[in-house]
């Protein structure tokens, strides 16, 4: 596929994305999962009309509109409220992790897994996305928030522990 049809495929891509999430909007569902349904329809694994050939042509594009999505959310949060709020943020994230985490360790354990399979699993049950969050504390309008702050702030604490929990995993 040449540059020209790459991004004429990508711009298929949003027209159509812009669609189903305007309406969705109008009809009152979440965005995300229409964002979601528009990949599946036009991606290579779904039969019928294809859009978007190569995935990989959309890699860098994603992660720049998960680096956009992540800035305005540092846009809205401000330093003062993670030092201000840093022991409650840090038990709340605390207690999150090891609820979710514990959770899913417990579980890995109960279904018979060895230490890895369990710690696995912990992790995709104990992390939420940052992206999806925040994405979804935008369309409800919910950033200004005094709750969100706190939201935000477990996230944080989250996305720390998930550098820590890749690393021992390796």
């Amino acid at each position: 596929m040449g540059h020209a049809d790459t991004l004429l495929a990508m711009g298929g891509a949003f027209l159509a994305a812009a669609f189903l999430a305007r309406l969705g909007g109008r009809i009152g569902l979440p965005t995300i999962p229409l964002f979601m349904l528009a990949g599946i329809l036009l991606g290579p694994h779904t039969p019928g009309f294809v859009l978007v050939e190569d995935a990989h042509d959309f890699e860098m594009l994603s992660a720049l509109g998960l680096v956009l999505l992540l800035f305005y959310l540092g846009l809205e949060f401000h330093l003062d409220d993670l030092k201000s709020g840093g022991k409650r943020l840090l038990t709340a994230g605390g207690v999150y992790l090891l609820l979710n985490v514990g959770a899913g360790l417990g579980f890995g354990f109960v279904l018979g897994w060895g230490v890895r399979e369990a710690l696995v699993l912990a992790g995709v049950l104990g992390i939420s996305s940052s992206a999806i969050v925040t994405k979804i504390l935008i369309d409800l309008g919910r950033i200004g928030r005094p709750e969100t702050r706190l939201i935000l702030g477990v996230i944080v604490v989250e996305d720390i522990f998930l550098a820590l929990y890749l690393a021992a995993l390796q």
